[in-house]
């Protein structure tokens, strides 16, 4: 009888600190929070461009740049559109890896703009 007690209150119990019913919320809220990170580059690189070559169309290098960061950010975000759900702990490591390089990749592009194409 005890040992039955037991093995109920323990299956009820939610694993370590994450309550079942908070995961989808804290999912959702990552999946946001992570969007929202991704979408700042493309903002950014939109600003910066904006105010380092105004209508001026830039340099070979400086587009095939930013085209590829632009490219970047549309894989992240496609990649967060398609694993909401039970894919999301498998990959969320790997988006935050790729999206915190292309913070580091992006930040690096803005000071070489800064240093070759002040005014």
């Amino acid at each position: 009888m005890d040992q039955d007690l037991n093995s109920r209150s323990n299956a009820a119990k939610p694993p370590y600190n994450q309550p079942k019913e908070f995961q989808p919320m804290r999912e959702s809220k990552d999946i946001s929070e992570t969007a929202q990170r991704v979408q700042a580059v493309e903002t950014r690189l939109a600003e910066k461009l904006r105010a380092t070559f105004g209508v001026k169309t830039p340099a070979p290098e400086v587009s095939a740049k930013a085209d590829a960061i632009r490219g970047k950010s549309g894989e992240l975000t496609k990649k967060l559109a398609e694993n909401k759900g039970a894919a999301w702990a498998g990959v969320k490591d790997e988006i935050n890896r790729d999206l915190h390089a292309l913070e580091g990749d992006f930040d690096h592009w803005v000071q070489y703009l800064d240093k070759h194409y002040k005014e």
